[in-house]
């Protein structure tokens, strides 16, 4: 690995303008794949909220005060 770092620097250092040309040719060819990733993970996400708020208004709302009973994980014990 460090031997292709080492590759990699020296031709960016000996031969910069053509090494930039090859980075700047290889961004713009990536663009396709990176804008349709983009768009792919916004569907995603939009689809994980979408179904997050169902899944909430799915749930029952909470009682109120008066309704609500503690439940056995919620009872403190006191020492006597």
């Amino acid at each position: 690995m460090a031997n292709l770092q080492n590759f990699t620097h020296q031709v960016a250092e000996s031969k910069a303008p053509a090494y930039k040309v090859s980075v700047t040719t290889a961004l713009k060819a990536g663009l396709p794949f990176q804008q349709k990733d983009k768009l792919e993970l916004e569907k995603a996400v939009k689809a994980q909220v979408e179904q997050a708020l169902r899944d909430a208004e799915a749930i029952p709302s909470e009682a109120t005060p008066s309704e609500a009973t503690p439940s056995e994980h919620s009872k403190v014990a006191v020492p006597a």
